[in-house]
């Protein structure tokens, strides 16, 4: 499976903050005709505008350096796992297409879980 821009409808990550399990920082991406909307919860709310390039380079960053798409089988996930009452879950991340399919990668172990570090990273800078 390819991650195609133009095949997205929106992308949803969300993160324990550093300060506080209990605090969720929150990124969603959402479509917004060949740009992309992008709202940042932090305690308080923040949104900018992505181009396609902008977000092309996001997920070439997750399909090619990542790999994404071959994350082992326990750390894909369905979206009745996206909980984060669940303090299991460091991160979850979900990419809809536009069929309604979708590709979910929950965090679980940060040292032992593939790219685990790097996913995190890569998000880290919306946050900032």
């Amino acid at each position: 499976m390819e991650l195609l821009a133009k095949n997205i409808r929106y992308l949803s990550f969300w993160k324990r903050s550093p300060e506080s399990v209990e605090a969720i920082q929150r990124l969603t991406m959402l479509r917004d005709g060949k740009n992309f909307q992008v709202q940042i919860t932090l305690g308080k709310d923040a949104s900018r505008t992505l181009t396609q390039q902008e977000f092309q380079t996001l997920l070439d960053a997750l399909e090619k350096e990542y790999h994404i798409t071959d994350t082992p089988e326990e750390y894909k996930a369905f979206k009745y796992e996206d909980d984060v009452e669940n303090f299991n879950l460091k991160f979850f991340l979900e990419i809809q297409y536009q069929d309604f399919t979708y590709l979910a990668i929950k965090g679980l172990h940060p040292f032992k879980q593939p790219h685990y570090q790097d996913i995190m990273a890569l998000f880290q800078t919306y946050f900032c």
